[in-house]
């Protein structure tokens, strides 16, 4: 999957996808971590969904991810549809474009001061994450595919 290698090239040397951890109710579509911080790819098919989506609690709130992205074909989300701090990659088969997303490599933790990458951030909720965390090491000692 486009979403995965794209995590990887940004540095996310833990990634996973489709999983869902113990007593947490949000699957991680996509997720990659590293030291210091997590991203989220929402992926979306279509209008429809994209639509159903902005209609689902999580799409405002969510519980994990410190920084979030959709993830679609092009055209399927416009810029300005996007919720407050999410990002936008359009994705093919061979390549990704990335359209709205924190500027740079470095993805700061919590609590940066850089202002263009401040926008981006969430609040994650700990405990979810680190079931989602759980989730994907149990996974992994089982010799389950993650990714």
């Amino acid at each position: 999957m486009q979403g995965v290698r794209w995590l990887r090239r940004e540095g996310f040397t833990v990634v996973a996808k489709e999983l869902q951890g113990v007593g947490y109710s949000e699957p991680a579509d996509m997720i990659g971590f590293r030291a210091s911080c997590s991203v989220l790819l929402r992926p979306v098919d279509g209008r429809e969904e994209f639509e159903r989506e902005m209609q689902s609690p999580r799409a405002q709130a969510g519980t994990i991810g410190l920084y979030r992205l959709f993830i679609c074909p092009p055209g399927v989300i416009q810029t300005h549809e996007l919720p407050f701090g999410w990002g936008l990659l359009y994705a093919t088969e061979r390549s990704i474009e990335e359209v709205v997303r924190p500027p740079g490599n470095i993805w700061p933790g919590p609590g940066t001061k850089i202002p263009a990458v401040m926008r981006f951030q969430h609040q994650p909720d700990p405990q979810a994450e680190r079931q989602v965390l759980f989730a994907l090491c149990r996974k992994m000692a089982a010799g389950e595919n993650v990714e």
